[in-house]
Parts: structure tokens; sequence; C-alpha cells
């Protein structure tokens, strides 16, 4: 089984542009993009396949693809092997964060929170799925 890691608190002080500006940048990003928000709410009740995804978000499967990257990146999914009694196991994703904050001050700059991991979901065993 294959796992992301846990999302860490990621900020950014507006003094440099580094490695931690491009977290918050990827996680706004995520934010704002609709394909990934309808993503994040069909894997917040289901662990569900890059196929299952697109037809249920009516995205094509190629930018379903690249939208779970973003994801997986941002640190708001969990990827984790569906096996199948074929032989055929595929990569299925369930949302791995409960709450976002995103908090701004003079201090500290912008600061984006991860909250509460979701509670594990079972990886799926599909009897003789593709």
């Amino acid at each position: 089984m294959t796992q992301t890691p846990a999302p860490r608190a990621r900020q950014r002080n507006g003094t440099a542009a580094d490695e931690e500006s491009g977290d918050i940048d990827s996680v706004l990003s995520v934010l704002e993009d609709e394909n990934c928000r309808a993503i994040l709410e069909a894997t917040s009740t289901d662990t569900l396949s890059a196929q299952e995804i697109a037809d249920r978000c009516d995205i094509a499967l190629s930018t379903t693809y690249r939208k779970l990257e973003e994801l997986n990146e941002a640190g708001f999914l969990k990827e984790q092997i569906r096996l199948s009694t074929t032989g055929k196991h595929t990569s299925e994703y369930t949302v791995q964060v409960e709450d976002i904050t995103v908090s701004i001050d003079s201090d500290s700059g912008v600061q984006v929170s991860f909250g509460d991991l979701v509670t594990e979901r079972p990886s799926s065993l599909a009897a003789g799925a593709d």
C-alpha cells in the first residue's frame, strides 16, 4: 500500500520565494480549481479510482490524472492500491484532511495549516474487477 506523507503546516513569510511559498501557492491553486474541488468532494466520502473519479465528476480521464497529481503534491489526497483478484491492481484515492486554515498576519505572513487527518478507510478488494 502506497501512502502520501501526512500534510504539514505550510507558511510563507513574504520575504523570499522558497519551497514553502511554492507549497502555499500550490495549496491555494488547488482550492481555486473547480475540477480539484470536485475531486475533493467525490473522494471525501468514498475511496475511488481515477476512472471512477472521472466518471463521477464528469472530467476527462487525462485531466483527472493531472488533477490527482496536483492534489497529491499539495497533500490533499492519500493514494493506496486497490487489490483485484485478477491481479490487475489500480491506485485509488481518498481525501487525507478534514479541514484547512489560511491565516495572515504581519509577523508570520501567510500560513496554511491542515487540520486533522481523515480516519482510515479500508482499501477495496475488487473481486474480479478490472
